[in-house]
């Protein structure tokens, strides 16, 4: 088992869960503590709060905390003064992927999964009129920016969180972003499969391109947060 301590800021539908597996074999199980996404949003809205904010209270708390060999992994959010104070007990890790593809994949996921909550019932065209459709094209800015709603100054927010971060990848490239995690976990790490999603594979092509023009400009901030990602690590 590992001493180092790790952030996993699993951005959804970014082969997250599978990335999640293979960081946490290297830590004692009573040392993974995982954020109950579900849980912690409604608890949010029973206290009032912005539940990405709140989440970003949660880890703020949890980073407090003594200790070595602990991995914090989930759907926190974050923010530039929190990962910049915790980054030298911490090592901040985060997997991103095309926001398009994530869009459409979190969209597929949603509307085809098992379970009734926060399940899609409608169409895609449906779907796209709403805020929820929009919150999920800025995904990357509210997440790396705790509370941002997508403006240029949440975009650069976001961005100068992911200079504390000790490795960022892409999804595109995982291979590399596996390599480069696990060497400073001093190992080696695998990838399991990942999930397939539920959706009919015609109808996620036939609708990802008849659609993707209204998607990318619903992405465009998180445009902005990927493309810096990738300049920054090719640079």
């Amino acid at each position: 088992m590992v001493s180092t301590n790790l952030v996993f800021v699993h951005q959804p539908k970014c082969a997250g869960t599978a990335l999640k597996r293979a960081l946490s074999s290297s830590y004692a199980p009573e040392r993974v503590i995982t954020l109950d996404a579900r849980r912690s949003s409604e608890t949010a809205e029973w206290l009032g709060k912005d539940p990405l904010e709140y989440r970003r209270d949660l880890l703020a708390y949890e980073l407090a905390h003594q200790g070595l060999g602990r991995m914090l992994t989930g759907h926190w959010a974050v923010d530039e003064p929190l990962v910049a104070h915790f980054k030298e007990r911490y090592l901040f890790v985060t997997l991103l992927r095309h926001p398009v593809e994530r869009w459409f994949s979190h969209f597929f996921y949603d509307r085809y999964k098992d379970g009734d909550y926060r399940r899609i019932t409608g169409s895609l065209e449906e779907f796209l009129a709403t805020d929820r459709a929009r919150r999920e094209g800025n995904m990357y800015v509210r997440m790396l920016n705790a509370g941002g709603r997508g403006g240029s100054d949440d975009v650069d927010a976001a961005c100068r969180t992911l200079d504390h971060f000790a490795e960022v990848g892409e999804l595109e490239t995982v291979d590399s972003f596996v390599s480069a995690v696990g060497r400073r976990l001093g190992g080696t790490l695998r990838l399991p499969t990942r999930n397939e999603s539920p959706a009919p594979l015609d109808e996620r092509l036939r609708l990802m391109a008849d659609f993707r023009g209204t998607v990318e400009a619903l992405c465009e901030p998180d445009l902005a947060v990927y493309s810096y990602a990738v300049n920054r690590r090719v640079a």
